[in-house]
């Protein structure tokens, strides 16, 4: 039976790391940094490709755990991204925030990235923005976000058949892609072969 709740009720919301300055980046840094561009709906799988900074500028309290949902809060894409285990020794930066279930036992980190990546939700967290020419999520504005909880067993069920529509997605890219590239060759190949008898 599903069960309408808010988000304050069920996680909390945090303001990421505030960085004064630009971000001063190190190699042998060993905390990455997720920053608005690389926020997406994917999962963050790998730090990768990621900024990074050491440990002594980063208080605990803002260190990234397996399961957090990173939000862009700023913008006009305001999508959210799933922390996993292999991105190791990981924070955020201000203005964007994380939200961290408080109890995994009634709701399932990935149920909740996919039900704030949902078209609805994205709407209704868009209309929540304040600003002008650049546009804010405030943080009380997430966490009083209402959503639906069903049983552990249905969230599993609706994240497996997400994940699925997602690969779907991917691979009917790929097929269009490659097509493309297909169709762009052989009418590139009939071409010379009309300049040639031209000729």
């Amino acid at each position: 039976m599903n069960s309408a709740n808010y988000i304050y009720s069920i996680a909390t919301v945090n303001i990421g790391l505030t960085y004064r300055g630009s971000l001063k980046q190190s190699a042998e840094g060993s905390v990455a940094v997720v920053q608005m561009k690389d926020i997406g709906i994917e999962p963050i799988e790998t730090a990768q490709g990621l900024a990074r900074i050491h440990a002594s500028e980063v208080a605990s309290r803002y260190l990234l755990q397996a399961g957090d949902i990173v939000f862009r809060s700023r913008g006009n894409d305001n999508s959210c991204a799933l922390v996993m285990p292999s991105i190791g020794i990981a924070t955020v930066i201000a203005p964007m925030m994380f939200i961290r279930i408080k109890d995994s036992d009634k709701i399932l980190p990935e149920y909740l990235h996919w039900w704030l990546n949902r078209p609805a939700v994205r709407r209704l967290i868009d209309e929540r923005a304040q600003g002008g020419t650049i546009r804010m999520i405030p943080a009380a504005s997430m966490a009083d976000l209402p959503v639906d909880i069903p049983s552990l067993q249905t969230q599993s069920s609706i994240v497996s058949l997400w994940s699925l529509a997602q690969q779907e997605s991917k691979l009917m890219q790929e097929i269009a892609q490659k097509h493309t590239s297909w169709l762009d060759a052989n009418l590139a190949q009939l071409a010379r072969n009309s300049r040639s008898k031209l000729e």
